[in-house]
């Protein structure tokens, strides 16, 4: 490369330097002088050297895109873009796919069309664009609603030209003429500024619109009507910088707003002010607050950790890590948000014994935060200093409201509680602190400043995030204002302007009843030799030089809605709000007293004491009913403890741990049996499916601190469950056997939950049914003395389908004496296991009425199996069998129905 005062020289320029100075010296070839053949050879090299910039930013763009699925796919992410091309892939591999969708929805409608991508009407077109593929007499079709004009999302993807080939395709195009959102003045005006060029949306016509709606009105400011469009033009000699175009169009409209508060009639939060950014937001924001106007910026993305509030809490929190530093106790004390004058410091820095009672409460303040956390400790800290009286009372006009600071200091409350959740310690959550600080965009939209108030505020919004929305006064300072694209960025700036057009128009059809627009000639704009409009306004006006904006305007001028004038300068008058007098009423007294006693119950509420005082968590299912009952196994049938057995003999499953957590474990591992298809009775499961098996046996059974022998057991345990043959009772004929392994997948459903709703019914009312028709006569304890009014909720180990007839068998693991029918009986009375397989049943027995046309409980219902684990090796598998009568299950279900 030549360079030249530090800046390279380009192939033309080195070529016509080389002639220059040949034919200025009368020099006749190269050869005179050895640089110039030199010259010459650079020339040819850069004329030959491959133009490489294209092709190395599509393997950059290649290569980076590969590198973004790689990491998705690492750390198992997802987003809106890979679900939307997935479906797309999919249904181009799969017609099947196609057709069940559209037999599902025959007819879809498709709102905001114009912001559709390639991807989304790629897979909308294979679903309903082949009418050849719906079947006969099937009606189907896609109906998609959508405005061109405010196609302004490709930074999203959406893609005008996807937009225009989807409408070229359509069978019929209707267009709805009505606007219902304006008065009529502002429907004529924005219809006289687009109807002023030709084609001002390129190949999407523009047609003008009639207002509909007679209930929004012209606004009224006394006695004169608000024109419905008011442009205001600023005349500089001289094009200004930007910064100084924002400043002096936000004084120009912050003192008009303000002359319309202070008139009456309107409020700030019927004034909507639409910007294209932070810049222009800023730039009202601060002319308004200058003037008593308070706002808010609803497009705010800017990060909480951003802001002079999170660096004064993180010398604050500093200073409660370590109170006993006093440099970092001064620099707490020193913030704005502790709010101290100079005066009060020095005073405070003199006075011995303020001093340390300052740094006792600070101490405090570090002992709260080691025992409470971090939250409790900093809304101490606060009320203790009195932080938001102050903030709200006197918050700073100049930068932002004190709504502003005490929104940040809550919101960075939040989030630093939420982190130190994972964190250990003050100075790790300070540590997370300052890295937020130091890299302040990487903190997620968790982090993105919340909205300050709900109060009555002026509204200021960027235009994207208006589309949509309706204000009834909209105001546009910064209208001339535009961005070019660069040289170097590979776009078309074309496609920009196009953009800004439609952008520009969202903006004007915002207002309900009134709008104002600012314009001025800005720099780069119709300027330079070659004079071309950049702005969308100056498209709009037919623009052809850069002093002809007033000229231009007169075309606007000729609407009868539209009031183009001359900017008014911008003054310091203030707005002061009316602050009604608060009246405070007396705190109202209750005239009745509401008692409520819906709770929701379940069968370890209605059995066991210790829940009986509270209510049951919705969570509780047959797993915690067992792991209860385990640990309140009546003394009669509970295991007496045998002396352990000789290493060598191998191991009984009775004498596998008994309790709660080994009834868990049980539970679980045959569940996971279950909704795989029982695996563990193949002699040869699949690779996978084996290797999970054993992880999840190693690590439950680790958790438990088992031993090899007991895992071994556990592990043979599970398999002689799924193969061993459970007798049924005889149901007609002759008796017949069940094993688990011998159902497929449509025969049974694992951990079936239910809800049933209870008005008022007593548990010992339940009970006397129970007692009346399940082992009439026998003794059992009863149930508690409650009241069902609410819920009553369960979870069924398994149901299953056999024969046609349908089962609830629950799992247990007790363990008893002995696995005889007698024992097996006494331990069903002993933890009222009648009672829980009689709601399991009465559940069973609703949702069966509901989904079988021909439901007939005698025929249908089966009954309750209560398979117990440890006995499934003796004589009857340790099953114990029951079919409540049809007139208890009948009769539960009337007294569950019609009580009051």
């Amino acid at each position: 490369e030549l360079w030249v005062q530090g800046e390279p020289i380009d192939l033309k320029t080195l070529e016509r330097f080389s002639n220059t100075v040949l034919l200025s010296k009368g020099w006749v070839g190269a050869d005179t002088y050895i640089v110039f053949a030199h010259i010459d050879a650079l020339c040819e090299y850069m004329r030959a050297e491959p133009e490489v910039a294209q092709g190395l930013q599509l393997h950059a763009a290649h290569e980076i895109g590969l590198a973004y699925r790689n990491t998705k796919a690492k750390l198992a992410q997802f987003d809106f873009s890979d679900l939307l091309q997935c479906l797309y892939y999919a249904l181009q591999n799969s017609d099947h796919l196609a057709v069940a969708i559209r037999q599902q929805y025959p007819i879809a409608l498709v709102d905001e069309f114009q912001d559709t991508d390639p991807w989304q009407y790629g897979a909308l077109s294979k679903i309903y664009g082949d009418s050849s593929a719906a079947r006969p007499g099937e009606e189907t079709g896609l109906i998609m609603i959508g405005d061109p004009k405010q196609a302004i999302y490709s930074f999203r993807g959406a893609d005008l030209d996807t937009y225009l080939e989807a409408r070229y395709k359509a069978h019929a195009i209707h267009t709805l003429s009505g606007n219902f959102r304006s008065t009529g003045g502002v429907v004529a005006a924005v219809n006289h500024v687009f109807c002023g060029v030709a084609k001002p949306f390129g190949e999407v016509p523009f047609e003008p619109v009639v207002a509909r709606n007679k209930d929004v009105h012209p606004l009224r400011l006394g006695d004169a009507v608000q024109p419905a469009m008011t442009v205001w033009h600023q005349h500089n000699p001289k094009s200004p910088r930007k910064d100084v175009f924002l400043r002096q169009m936000g004084a120009l409209f912050a003192t008009q707003m303000v002359g319309l508060l202070n008139q009456g009639g309107v409020e700030p939060g019927d004034m909507a002010v639409l910007v294209r950014g932070w810049r222009e937001a800023r730039a009202i924001r601060t002319a308004l607050s200058a003037r008593g106007v308070r706002s808010v910026y609803l497009s705010e993305r800017d990060s909480v950790f951003d802001t002079a509030e999170a660096t004064d809490l993180w010398r604050i929190l500093l200073a409660v890590s370590n109170p006993r530093s006093t440099p970092w106790v001064r620099a707490a004390l020193t913030t704005r948000l502790w709010g101290l004058d100079w005066a009060a410091l020095e005073a405070l820095f003199q006075d011995e014994r303020a001093w340390d009672d300052v740094v006792d409460q600070f101490h405090q303040w570090q002992s709260i935060w080691q025992r409470q956390g971090f939250l409790p400790m900093l809304h101490h800290l606060l009320h203790a200093q009195s932080i938001p009286a102050r903030l709200v009372n006197a918050g700073d006009a100049q930068s932002q409201s004190g709504e502003r600071q005490l929104t940040n200091v809550l919101h960075l409350g939040d989030l630093l509680q939420t982190a130190s959740l994972n964190l250990q310690g003050e100075g790790a959550l300070i540590r997370y602190l300052e890295e937020q600080l130091q890299n302040p965009k990487t903190s997620g939209d968790a982090a993105q400043l919340r909205l300050e108030s709900d109060a009555n505020l002026v509204q200021i919004i960027t235009v994207h995030k208006a589309k949509g929305l309706q204000y009834p006064l909209v105001f546009l300072p910064f209208a001339s204002a535009y961005m070019a694209e660069k040289k170097d960025s590979g776009k078309d700036d074309a496609l920009r302007l196009a953009e800004d057009i439609r952008l520009l128009y969202v903006a004007l059809t915002r207002a309900e009843k009134a709008l104002w627009v600012g314009l001025a000639q800005v720099k780069g704009d119709v300027d330079g030799k070659a004079p071309k409009a950049k702005s969308a306004v100056s498209v709009l006006l037919n623009r052809k030089t850069s002093d002809d904006l007033a000229e231009c305007l007169k075309a606007w001028s000729a609407c009868k809605d539209i009031i183009v004038a001359a900017a008014p300068p911008p003054d310091d008058s203030r707005f002061t709000p009316t602050v009604p007098d608060k009246v405070y009423k007396p705190a109202s007294e209750p005239r009745r007293l509401l008692r409520s006693n819906w709770w929701t119950a379940s069968f370890s509420a209605l059995v066991h004491h210790k829940l009986s005082s509270v209510n049951v968590d919705t969570t509780l299912d047959s797993e915690r009913d067992n792991r209860i009952a385990d640990a309140q196994v009546d003394s009669a049938i509970v295991d007496m403890e045998e002396p352990a057995m000789a290493p060598a003999l191998p191991l009984t499953y009775n004498e596998f741990p008994a309790g709660s957590a080994y009834g868990t474990l049980l539970h679980d591992l045959l569940e996971w049996q279950g909704l795989r298809g029982w695996p563990a009775a193949l002699d040869a499961p699949t690779v996978a499916v084996a290797q999970e098996w054993q992880s999840l046996l190693t690590r439950k059974t680790q958790r438990l601190k088992l031993t090899e022998e007991h895992t071994a057991l556990a592990d043979a345990w599970v398999k002689q469950t799924t193969l061993v043959k459970m007798p049924l009772p005889a149901n007609g004929s002759d008796a017949s056997t069940l094993s688990l392994c011998s159902m497929t997948h449509a025969q049974y459903w694992p951990e079936m939950g239910f809800s049933l709703t209870v008005r008022k019914i007593h548990a010992l009312q339940i009970d006397r049914l129970i007692q009346q028709h399940i082992l009439a006569g026998q003794a059992r304890e009863p149930l508690q003395d409650r009241q069902l009014e609410g819920m009553l909720i369960g979870f069924m180990d398994l149901v299953l389908e056999h024969q046609g007839r349908y089962y609830v068998l629950d799992y247990k693991s007790n363990r008893l004496p002995g696995y005889a029918s007698v024992q097996l009986q006494s331990a069903i009375l002993a933890h009222r296991y009648d009672v829980q397989y009689t709601l399991y049943l009465l559940a069973l027995h609703r949702l069966l009425k509901s989904r079988l046309p021909d439901y007939d409980y005698d025929q249908h219902i089966g009954g309750a199996l209560y398979l117990f684990l440890r006995g499934i090796d003796q004589p009857g598998a340790g099953l114990f069998a029951d079919k409540p009568p049809r007139e208890l299950i009948e009769a539960l279900d009337a007294a569950f129905k019609d009580a009051t």
